[in-house]
């Protein structure tokens, strides 16, 4: 007769071992905050991973956001899993670090980071639809804080105007950013081309 697996648990992610909690901050294009380019990248640990690779799916969840990521709207971005490196037993290598209660193997999973803003934005892995538990802690993915180098032009007409704001890590989603001039919330444009991570327009309204 046929056999299919079934999985009863959902994956385990690994909070008390230091070596396997994201600590570092990425740019909100999700490359290394060191100013060199390259992609980054989040390595987590757990079980009931089921050596089942294709059925393995990481998503980072804003922070504040308690839906599932396979929902529709849930605000989630994919990390996308790095297939070459695959999913490595790390079993009797991890010492101390963690003592598991179970008899699955404990392995570790590599993804790349996507692009996103804030901090604490909760890192979640599902596995055929289940999504993960912790061992007490809570795995969290932070960007860098956005940074303002310049604005142009330096002064508009009293009749208002729109203005260039230039600097870094302003992240891809216009809605996510809110922009003051004194107590006045200016209205950042959604133009085509008009918002990316170091470049937005906004619209200042009449004054003086």
């Amino acid at each position: 007769s046929n056999r299919y697996p079934f999985y009863e648990f959902s994956p385990v992610l690994i909070t008390e071992c230091p070596d396997y909690v994201p600590t570092e901050i990425f740019d909100t294009d999700g490359t290394a905050s060191d100013g060199s380019g390259d992609k980054g990248t989040i390595t987590i640990a757990g079980t009931y991973f089921y050596n089942t690779l294709n059925d393995l799916e990481i998503y980072i969840r804003a922070n504040g956001e308690t839906c599932s990521c396979l929902a529709a709207g849930c605000d989630c971005e994919k990390c996308n899993i790095d297939e070459d490196e695959g999913l490595i037993d790390i079993t009797d290598t991890i010492g101390s670090c963690y003592t598991s209660t179970s008899e699955q193997a404990v392995q570790t999973l590599t993804c790349n980071v996507p692009s996103g803003t804030g901090v604490k934005n909760d890192v979640v892995l599902y596995h055929s639809g289940l999504s993960s538990t912790t061992d007490g802690g809570a795995l969290y993915l932070n960007y860098t804080a956005l940074s303002v180098t310049g604005i142009t032009p330096a002064s508009i007409p009293t009749t208002g105007g729109y203005v260039t704001i230039s600097g870094s890590n302003f992240g891809t989603d216009s809605e996510k950013t809110v922009v003051y001039y004194g107590d006045t919330e200016l209205t950042v444009v959604d133009w085509p081309n008009s918002y990316n991570h170091t470049t937005m327009v906004v619209e200042v309204p009449a004054g003086q």
